[in-house]
């Protein structure tokens, strides 16, 4: 009955409007809406106002949309213009162009608003074996979902676009610079780092120089987080070279941001603090918030690992306010979770838990794993913290099992470390001491304090000379480290000295 109080020109609009999913602005509609095949002359305006005020179409700040049962139904009229109306029938593929030639800025600069119609715009292109589109489509959805996950929707999306047939050397390249991040933000950095290998070798040499500096830059990033350090260096080395060439600020960030993070990891911290405002005064003059706040946890990590608390923790809320407002859900999740241990170690309790369940939320719906268990081991320390043994065991257990699950060495040794200190607090003193039991390490620092708790552990059971020995191998490894012991490791020797001098006495 609605529908048929509609104008031609409504009834047009309003169904090329179904080609919309999530919504869209004024701009997405001029360039979709093509009344020419239903003769109106009607301003494209006037046509949404009017429907606006007959509740057939949604409007709020610069957004239409529309409810679900009438995009339904606008969408069979739409199949049934087909005879009549050979504009509107070209709606599809007017919705693809659009979304797929947008810049990348722009749709993180929207903050993801029109995943949806990216997605769409993909899938489309796929359906019509545009490869080109497709594969556009993908990057831009990518941009959206880095910021917003869920990040195994990218990976997905990828996979079904390199299964197209006939895809170019330079196009399958870019599908794999996607579905390598992807498999690096949830934590699979094995499969990125093959993923990302096979897109590299796959772009000929001197051929789009902006994406051959993101495939060194994410594959050097992989490369770090399975700790293979002297095979990501040249990685990053040669992104760098790359970005600079290209005079591509936002990618030299990144690429600075992971070097100041690998120099950090080589026990550099000046060298790193140093890489790290270099790259804050290049998103500072760009005005990129995103890399504003990434490069500026980092700094935070520095503070902290400095014993600076105070410092990281407003380095921090910083980084966690600039995270919010360039909309990404992945930075805000990072800062909330180490702003979370550090308020936990400066006895702020209540609110370290807070900023923790708040980076448990965020990680779960973004499909951040690594950030996930993160988050539950640090809740362990609160607990801990608080004096409940019995619940920071069950966090950090979780922690643990899920670290395991994907593969993250760093974090296993890290949440074992962890986890000892709070089954010697629940006077669990033999599990305590399996849990660690360590084999050799790629990682020396944190190879010293699984050292130190496990003095902690011997001491707590009496076996005094047993500790000693302990604490003497991590002293050992302390002092060869090539700067200072980081603020965890001189807690641990802080820890296990007071429990050795205990069972002595």
């Amino acid at each position: 009955w609605s529908w048929e109080l509609l104008s031609v020109a409504e009834q047009s609009a309003l169904a090329q409007m179904s080609v919309f999913e999530g919504g869209f602005d004024l701009a997405a509609a001029q360039a979709v809406v093509d009344l020419s095949g239903a003769g109106a002359s009607a301003w494209l305006m006037d046509l949404l106002q009017g429907l606006v005020d007959k509740s057939l179409l949604r409007h709020a700040g610069r957004r239409f949309g529309l409810l679900v049962s009438v995009r339904d139904f606008a969408s069979r009229q739409l199949e049934a213009l087909a005879s009549t109306d050979a504009a509107a029938c070209q709606a599809d593929l007017r919705h693809q162009r659009y979304y797929t030639s947008l810049a990348e800025r722009e749709v993180r600069a929207q903050r993801g608003v029109d995943l949806d119609n990216l997605v769409r715009a993909c899938k489309h292109a796929m359906a019509s074996s545009d490869a080109d589109a497709a594969v556009a489509g993908l990057a831009l959805a990518w941009a959206a979902l880095r910021l917003i996950g869920p990040f195994s929707a990218a990976l997905a999306l990828a996979n079904e676009v390199a299964a197209l047939p006939g895809l170019g050397a330079g196009q399958s390249a870019a599908v794999a610079l996607v579905a390598g991040t992807a498999l690096g933000a949830m934590g699979s950095h094995a499969a990125a780092v093959e993923r990302l290998r096979k897109g590299r070798a796959t772009l000929p040499e001197g051929a789009d120089t902006r994406l051959a500096a993101h495939l060194h830059c994410a594959l050097g990033e992989s490369l770090m987080s399975c700790g293979a350090l002297d095979e990501a260096e040249p990685q990053l080395v040669a992104a760098e070279a790359l970005a600079r060439a290209a005079d591509d600020a936002p990618t030299l960030c990144w690429i600075l941001n992971n070097r100041g993070t690998l120099t950090q990891a080589l026990g550099r911290p000046a060298q790193a603090q140093a890489i790290f405002e270099a790259g804050q005064l290049l998103a500072c003059a760009a005005g990129d918030l995103r890399w504003q706040a990434g490069l500026l946890g980092n700094l935070a990590a520095l503070a902290f690992d400095a014993g600076r608390l105070d410092e990281a923790a407003a380095a921090y809320a910083q980084a966690l306010a600039l995270a919010e407002g360039s909309g990404d859900r992945r930075w805000a999740g990072n800062s909330q979770c180490n702003l979370g241990l550090v308020l936990c170690e400066l006895q702020a309790f209540g609110e370290a838990q807070t900023r923790l369940h708040e980076a448990l939320v965020t990680a779960r719906a973004i499909g951040h794993r690594a950030l996930e268990h993160t988050a539950r081991c640090n809740l362990g320390l609160v607990a801990l913290g608080r004096g409940d043994a019995a619940a920071a065991c069950t966090h950090i257990e979780a922690a643990l099992a899920g670290a395991k699950a994907i593969g993250q060495d760093r974090l296993v040794l890290s949440f074992r470390a962890c986890l000892g200190r709070a089954l010697v607090a629940a006077g669990l003193t033999e599990a305590a001491l399996e849990c660690l039991q360590s084999p050799p390490t790629d990682h020396p620092d944190l190879r010293g304090l699984l050292l130190c708790t496990l003095a902690e552990a011997q001491a707590a059971g009496g076996a005094c000379e047993a500790a000693a020995q302990a604490l003497r191998q991590a002293k050992a490894i302390a002092t060869g480290l090539p700067a200072s012991p980081g603020y965890e490791l001189a807690r641990g020797l802080e820890r296990a000295t007071r429990a050795v001098s205990c069972c002595r006495s």
